[in-house]
């Protein structure tokens, strides 16, 4: 029990010391009033901080299927936990009560496992991406964004073989429309796929009715494209919309509420080329990507590629943010001269500028943390682990 806490034993001690602290100069200059509700705000941290390291000591200790209550005192802390079951799945309950006698009760829900761990970083690049031409990856030391993480083809980010429903959701899925002539309204040779539409009406939030985290498959390709230039979603659950095709990222996608949104496309066998003039299209000049006999005869449109700022020959929005995640397992453009990814950006292949002017920024604000949050239509591993605390009341 002492290693689960002692990473968190100082951080203690300074919240009492502040506390003491606190407490002398609010009686030295009449504020105890405000002493007393900056002494409330370091208890509850520190709750917070050993309820979490009491969540993922227990499971390491018993596993999630062991219902035993546990009980602590930690430095006048008195703190206790059960498992209980729930219609949501396990429930790990946490009961802290402080030195001046205040409870703090917590709820966290137990994980399965890890989702993959590129989604809880900024910036990942798979290593599988470095062949071809070095200074295609010139950008990366010309913009003022986080460190990449280089990995292994084999940690890029997996689907669950169970994990996304390729039918039950798109009819709920407010805003997302079959829409034939969007291709052709945008590029000169149209689409080989059936494209799809995410739009609103004009003031509208889309609110998906989702009563858990869940997971959309699009087969074909996504368009986002709204007049209004942006595009707001509220998700009380974290929602994944995986694309077998391209995705066209016309407006920005504002997203409120506690969920998260991850976007992904996915390459099919064949269909891949770099769309070097960024038309939308396969043309001379394009580097094709095919391997064996013959040229290329997958997809007018290649599979797998993700643009911010519609292709073609219109100009593109002068700003494009995504407050969401996005894993791309083909080409990333950057067709519109400011992009802004608030997630994960994790990238399979190539990102190519479409002006030596493109920039990209990644405030890693709407980070989800895959070892405390589910993260929908992805493969899990390792053991099971505590979500995140919920302070249920105090």
């Amino acid at each position: 029990m002492r290693s689960w806490f002692g990473s968190h034993l100082a951080l203690l001690g300074i919240g009492l010391l502040l506390l003491t602290v606190l407490h002398m100069i609010a009686s030295t200059s009449g504020m105890l009033a405000e002493s007393g509700e900056f002494e409330q705000e370091v208890e509850e941290t520190v709750s917070r901080v050993l309820a979490d390291e009491l969540a993922s000591g227990m499971l390491a200790e018993r596993g999630s299927e062991n219902p035993a209550a546990m009980a602590w005192d930690r430095s006048g802390y008195q703190l206790s936990s059960q498992l209980s079951a729930s219609g949501r799945g396990p429930m790990l309950k946490i009961e802290v009560t402080s030195p001046t006698e205040r409870q703090y009760r917590y709820r966290a829900k137990i994980l399965e496992g890890s989702a993959p761990y590129p989604l809880g970083r900024p910036l990942s690049i798979s290593r599988a991406a470095m062949s071809g031409s070095a200074d295609r990856w010139d950008w990366i030391w010309e913009m003022p964004i986080p460190e990449p993480s280089w990995i292994p083809a084999h940690h890029f980010p997996r689907l669950a073989e169970d994990g996304v429903d390729a039918a039950s959701l798109r009819a709920e899925f407010v805003g997302l429309q079959l829409d034939p002539s969007i291709a052709l309204l945008n590029l000169a040779g149209g689409t080989d796929q059936r494209d799809f539409v995410l739009r609103s009406s004009e003031g509208e939030i889309l609110e998906p009715p989702l009563s858990q985290i869940a997971s959309v498959w699009v087969d074909g390709n996504l368009w986002v494209v709204d007049q209004s230039g942006s595009i707001e979603m509220h998700l009380e659950h974290s929602l994944t919309i995986v694309v077998d095709g391209n995705i066209y990222l016309g407006s920005n996608v504002r997203v409120r509420g506690p969920g998260k949104l991850t976007l992904v496309s996915l390459l099919s066998l064949g269909s891949r080329y770099r769309d070097l003039d960024l038309d939308g299209g396969l043309s001379p000049g394009d580097e094709s990507m095919h391997v064996g006999d013959g040229g290329y005869s997958g997809r007018i449109e290649g599979s797998g590629a993700t643009y911010m700022g519609l292709p073609g020959k219109r100009e593109a929005a002068n700003k494009l943010v995504l407050e969401g995640s996005l894993v791309a397992e083909g080409e990333v453009y950057l067709r519109a001269p400011a992009c802004r990814v608030h997630g994960a950006l994790v990238l399979g292949s190539s990102l190519i500028l479409g002006d030596e002017d493109s920039r990209l920024s990644l405030p890693a604000d709407r980070l989800p943390d895959p070892y405390r949050e589910a993260i929908p239509g992805f493969a899990i591993s390792g053991p099971p682990r505590a979500g995140m605390l919920d302070l249920r009341k105090r």
